[in-house]
């Protein structure tokens, strides 16, 4: 069990952080909440050495990042950008040649908090599917930030999954349950990182015995982040080469398939990363 300190202190931490928050009127004010994070962090990377049950991380992580659900993302402004760029999509509009700036009467107040609006899209396919599915519930900011929290609550389950199956202690589980940095960046920043582990978690968890399934999330994570990509070495040794090329193969179609409603651009889909 991790020592009562430490998820006091973690508990503690979450909610100066979301009193900070509120309060705070520009961007600047925000970063008063190091005075909490840092001690937070101290404490639960101590305090945090002994088993604990599943049912017991899952609740310390949803704790730890519904307190911060709502607050005023002046940590990170990219969930507007999330945002728009689903409703954009969801009217038919093309995110890699149609900029925010050009598309303000969809919605002109998430539109006036789109960071940098006159760069087009930059996210693959399934980042871009993510936002449409939010972007159906509304245009507040506590919309992906509540997602990206339910998200990572299910990142800090998987890993104590896989931690017990692999007969190893299941501690760093609740270590990412009740650390800072993932707490801030799901259920504050509402970012797309959490996806990403989701997807990288879910292949370690399934590569031993479905593999062809750990290529599916591996490709998932790809269209998130590219990070997944390292998995590829992984994947060839449990499948062979021959197999592994077909899953990658596959993997790489369904991609595709997945940006047919953006391909349109063409080059216009690389051109804000050089930006």
């Amino acid at each position: 069990m991790p020592r009562p300190a430490a998820v006091a202190a973690a508990l503690l931490g979450c909610l100066i952080c979301a009193i900070v928050l509120h309060l705070a009127q520009v961007r600047a004010d925000a970063a008063w909440i190091v005075a909490a994070v840092v001690p937070w962090g101290v404490a639960v990377s101590l305090g945090v050495r002994e088993d604990v049950p599943l049912l017991r991380v899952l609740a310390l992580a949803a704790v730890a990042r519904l307190t911060l659900v709502g607050t005023p993302p002046l940590l990170s402004d990219d969930l507007y950008r999330y945002l728009f760029e689903g409703q954009a999509l969801l009217a038919g509009h093309n995110p890699f040649v149609e900029p925010p700036a050009t598309l303000a009467a969809l919605d002109p107040a998430l539109a006036a908090r789109v960071n940098h609006a006159d760069i087009p899209s930059i996210y693959p396919p399934v980042a871009l599917l993510w936002f449409q599915l939010l972007a159906l519930f509304g245009s507040a900011a506590w919309i992906p930030q509540l997602g990206a929290a339910l998200v990572d609550v299910g990142n800090a389950g998987l890993l104590h999954r896989l931690l017990d199956r692999d007969g190893r202690p299941t501690w760093p589980a609740a270590l990412y349950a009740l650390h800072p940095l993932p707490v801030l960046e799901s259920a504050q920043g509402g970012h797309l990182e959490p996806l990403a582990v989701l997807a990288c978690l879910g292949f370690l968890v399934l590569l031993p015995r479905r593999p062809w399934l750990a290529s599916a999330a591996m490709t998932a994570g790809i269209g998130v982040k590219l990070l997944p990509v390292l998995f590829v070495p992984t994947l060839v040794r449990r499948l062979g080469p021959a197999r592994a090329l077909a899953a990658v193969t596959i993997g790489g179609l369904a991609l595709v398939a997945l940006a047919a409603p953006v391909l349109s651009a063409g080059p216009a889909l690389f051109e804000a990363l050089g930006t």
